[in-house]
């Protein structure tokens, strides 16, 4: 019964740590802006082109870390209307 018990222990001591949250699991739940254009806000998108539809459209910041990763940088809407390029 004690080796019962020291199992079931041992068990969920370290069940415990496993499922608890270490770090950032999701891209902006600790405001991680690198993928976003210098100076903006923490926002959940931008309008930014996208590449596999060939037009500007809100674009989330796991989409924005896409671009930068695949192709180097992303050209997105700014304030004024116009349009420029975000290189990662």
């Amino acid at each position: 019964m004690k080796v019962l018990v020291l199992v079931v222990v041992l068990i969920l001591a370290l069940a415990v740590p496993a499922g608890a949250q270490s770090g950032c699991e999701i891209a902006h739940e600790c405001g991680d802006t690198r993928y976003l254009p210098a100076g903006s806000p923490n926002i959940p998108a931008i309008i930014a082109w996208d590449y596999l539809t060939g037009q500007y459209r809100p674009i989330g910041q796991y989409g924005l870390a896409a671009f930068c990763q695949n192709y180097g940088g992303y050209y997105y809407e700014t304030a004024d209307g116009g349009y420029s390029w975000n290189a990662c």
